[in-house]
């Protein structure tokens, strides 16, 4: 089985550099294009199914990438991204210096560090709603699985922090790695191999679709456009 996990497109809060959470935010023109161009990346590849979060952002980016294949894109509320609580909408600049009495800066500067205002999630709350939605995957999905198989293949449209609480499920990496150096970026991609005896295995941790790369599943390899 393989796993293709997608970030959505831009949306104005990214471009202000506001903390989205689970506020509904919609794709801007770039973001729109993004997709579309992250679509052209992978529209070699049958996918089976498609899963993506409720939220408008990442519901978008999945129709976009989707296009006029079979089947239906399903919602999963498990998908949604980390809650932020009060402080989305809050501007923050990643490389800003590290500030130990501020939660979001230890957020994304020291995550193990990190407790959530009243109202938020923790990464242990995301992290186990995001292996929910894996155990689920697995069990529908992938019972006689194998990665050489490659089959099924499983889109999966979401969020940056939340396709990192996936990825930190599936490898069972320690939170101090929750970001493992990779930033998030708009419809970036991650690609896992799972087979059911030996569990998952990463592929590509950066898939860059936006930037017109083409992912190739004949060689497990990725060649820019």
């Amino acid at each position: 089985m393989r796993l293709y996990l997608v970030r959505h497109g831009q949306t104005e809060w990214n471009a202000l550099k506001r903390l989205q959470g689970q506020s509904d935010i919609a794709l801007t023109d770039l973001g729109r294009k993004q997709a579309i161009t992250a679509g052209q990346g992978v529209a070699a590849i049958d996918f089976d199914y498609c899963y993506c979060s409720p939220l408008q952002r990442a519901a978008q980016t999945a129709q976009l990438i989707w296009g006029s294949r079979a089947g239906n894109i399903v919602p999963d509320a498990r998908l949604m991204e980390i809650a932020f609580g009060p402080d989305e909408g809050r501007v923050f600049d990643r490389s800003k210096a590290l500030d130990p009495s501020d939660p979001i800066s230890l957020f994304f500067n020291q995550p193990e560090l990190y407790v959530p205002h009243e109202g938020a999630e923790s990464i242990a709350q995301l992290t186990a709603r995001a292996q929910s939605f894996l155990s689920d995957l697995c069990a529908q999905h992938g019972a006689q699985a194998t990665a050489a198989q490659l089959s099924p293949r499983i889109l999966v449209v979401a969020h940056g922090a939340l396709i990192k609480g996936l990825t930190l499920a599936l490898t069972g990496r320690p939170v101090e790695r929750f970001w493992n150096n990779i930033p998030p970026i708009n419809c970036a991609m991650v690609v896992a191999d799972y087979d059911a005896r030996a569990g998952w295995t990463i592929v590509d941790e950066c898939v860059r679709l936006a930037d017109g790369v083409i992912w190739h599943d004949d060689t497990g390899a990725q060649a820019p456009a």
